[in-house]
């Protein structure tokens, strides 16, 4: 019961964020970290990435920024299965491609 209470909550989250897109679950392939562009974004590329997403964008400014990051590089590194929650209108600046900005970051259990 409490994992599906956590699942609406963070289907929640991301419906919030605007015009909701999430990831199926996979693994990070990629991560781009800027020092200038954002001052100091940085973007995920995943395995399979959701359709209208080339990845994800981690907005430095965002106050979960250094969690998220976090999340991101101990899956990353552990070959770990993520879930990526966004918004598909919300879109990283410094590059022609689509990248959704991140809003929720799932690491699936082992």
């Amino acid at each position: 019961m409490r994992k599906i209470g956590l699942i609406c909550l963070l289907a929640l989250v991301a419906n919030s964020v605007g015009a909701a897109v999430n990831s199926t679950t996979t693994t990070i392939d990629q991560i781009y970290s800027y020092a200038v562009a954002g001052g100091g974004d940085a973007l995920v590329v995943l395995k399979t990435n959701p359709t209208g997403c080339n990845g994800f964008w981690l907005d430095s400014a965002d106050p979960g920024f250094n969690q998220n990051l976090s999340v991101v590089l101990s899956a990353y590194h552990a070959g770990s299965q993520v879930i990526f929650y966004g918004n598909e209108t919300q879109t990283f600046p410094g590059s022609s491609q689509n990248f959704c900005k991140a809003a929720t970051i799932r690491l699936m259990p082992p």
